[in-house]
């Protein structure tokens, strides 16, 4: 019966624990944290190789909407192994997130992954343009005071 009570007791505490943990976890990181994870795991589950993926840069962007809420935007350069087994240089992306503070509680959630098509800049590079990415995705949600609009002329990846 000891054993037993002793068991129950252990799970119990262990299990307290491992909620708190986790509990404590997710404060710390917050919204630039959660939106790191969740840009992180939607980054690989399109990669050929995601065991390889390596996010070279990023940085975020953050847009109110309103006096308690705000778009968090992840933005950055993501690498990994291509078919012949070689990093391909860096594709950009762009991630968006919505964060809500309020007095019932708070919500986050990231809702839309962005990437790059290297053929398609290349392709509105030959003509004098931005691709479609670069002029809707990067100039729209990853604009801020540090990081200014790419132009037409900007080709290295940073």
């Amino acid at each position: 019966m000891k054993t037993l009570k002793f068991i129950v007791i252990l799970i119990v505490v262990l299990g307290g624990s491992l909620f708190a943990g986790i509990f404590l976890y997710n404060k710390s990181i917050g919204p630039e944290g959660w939106a790191k994870n969740n840009t992180e795991k939607m980054l690989s589950s399109v990669m050929k190789n995601p065991e390889s993926m390596v996010i070279r840069s990023y940085f975020f962007v953050k847009k109110p909407t309103s006096t308690s809420s705000y778009n968090l935007y992840m933005c950055g350069v993501v690498d990994g192994l291509n078919s012949f087994g070689a990093y391909s240089g860096g594709t950009r992306f762009a991630s968006s997130s919505y964060y809500m503070d309020s007095s019932s509680g708070s919500a986050f959630d990231t809702t839309n992954l962005q990437i790059a098509d290297k053929m398609e800049i290349d392709d509105a590079r030959s003509v004098g343009m931005l691709s479609s990415f670069e002029k809707v995705y990067w100039n729209e949600w990853c604009v801020d005071s540090q990081h200014p609009p790419l132009s037409v002329g900007d080709s290295g990846l940073k």
